[in-house]
């Protein structure tokens, strides 16, 4: 992906040195209590990590243009019929439009790359700002996830047909 620059942030590919930042914005428990997955990560965990990822998974930074900075981290889980989106943004960068600026590059680089797939997101059902994110970008949710033992039990899932992708 050539990197994107929207509104002060810059969204570009993953890169190995990325991963004590995103280890640590991730480890932060304000954050935390939104994501699923293992209770703590470490750099090295996140390293490897970011080694196994293959295509169509589109791992990628953000980064604060006024520090150069990573403030956080996104991608696209692309499937058979889906490209889910997904943004982490540091706490400290919360309430300051970020959230949206990714979410509508996300829905841009999907709509480009994976016309033929609906967009989707899951979201913990207590993130009140990613669900107004969601919906502001013409999401509406669609149900719950239930999976018992998966990481994202409980998450509320949002679509966003073809219909109103165009």
């Amino acid at each position: 992906m050539e990197e994107k620059i929207r509104n002060g942030i810059r969204i570009r590919k993953t890169v190995e040195d990325d991963a004590g930042l995103i280890a640590e914005i991730e480890n932060d428990p304000e954050v935390k209590k939104f994501l699923g997955g293992p209770t703590r990560r470490s750099e090295a965990q996140y390293r490897e990590s970011f080694a196994k990822m293959q295509k169509p998974y589109e791992h990628l930074t953000i980064d604060s243009l006024a520090n150069n900075k990573p403030i956080g981290r996104c991608g696209l889980i692309v499937s058979e019929n889906e490209s889910e989106i997904h943004i982490v943004l540091a706490k400290q960068y919360w309430k300051q439009n970020l959230g949206s600026e990714v979410a509508l590059a996300l829905a841009q680089l999907s709509a480009e790359r994976y016309p033929e797939k609906m967009l989707i997101a899951k979201v913990h059902p207590d993130n009140v700002a990613a669900i107004s994110i969601l919906k502001n970008l013409g999401m509406a949710q669609s149900g719950t996830i239930n999976k018992l033992g998966s990481y994202d039990n409980g998450f509320l899932r949002f679509e966003k047909g073809e219909e109103v992708r165009k």
